[in-house]
This record gives C-alpha cells, sequence and structure tokens, in this order.
C-alpha cells in the first residue's frame, strides 16, 4: 500500500478497477473510483478521529455553496485544502 503524500495515515492501493484506501488509525476502509475518492476519503479522515477540523467546518459550508453553483463540491483542490485545514487545525470541535 502507498502512504497518501499530505495525511501520512491514509494508506491506498490500486485494484483492478478503483482504488482501496484505509486509514491506520481507525482501520476504516473504502473504495475509490478514482484519484479523487482518495482525496475526498483522506479529506475526511484528516482530523484527529472523534473531533471535526477547521476543513471540516468550512466543508460543511462551502460544498452545498458549491453543489448550488453547479460546482463538484468533492473536487480534488478542494479536497486538497480541507486535508491541509484539518491537518494545521485538527481540533476544532468534537464529533
Amino acid at each position: 500500500m502507498r502512504q497518501h503524500p499530505r495525511v501520512p495515515h491514509v494508506h491506498y492501493r490500486e485494484l483492478d478497477q478503483g482504488f482501496e484506501v484505509v486509514d491506520t488509525r481507525t482501520g476504516e476502509a473504502a473504495y475509490a473510483a478514482d484519484a479523487s475518492g482518495i482525496e475526498a476519503f483522506a479529506a475526511d479522515h484528516s482530523a484527529d478521529p472523534g473531533h471535526g477540523g477547521l476543513g471540516d467546518m468550512v466543508a460543511l459550508f462551502a460544498k452545498p455553496i458549491a453543489s448550488a453553483m453547479g460546482w463538484d463540491p468533492g473536487c480534488t483542490p478542494c479536497a486538497e485544502k480541507q486535508q491541509t485545514l484539518n491537518l494545521l487545525f485538527p481540533h476544532l470541535y468534537k464529533t
């Protein structure tokens, strides 16, 4: 398995079609159809378990706005920003 470049506890491996993605802290695994799915999983798992980070808080507001504007709320650049904010501020609130 390969380690995600920005979220070190997220690992992924290529399957015949898509990817298996795993959070090594929690053991949670998921299927990602493409690279944007890997980024979305990493974004959702970039804060500490049981906590929401700043990136999660921003995404709560930004994703519905992006959808309303006809944009893809799960785009790779958005997920990367969410990851970065969560890694910088991982304990903004408890989930």
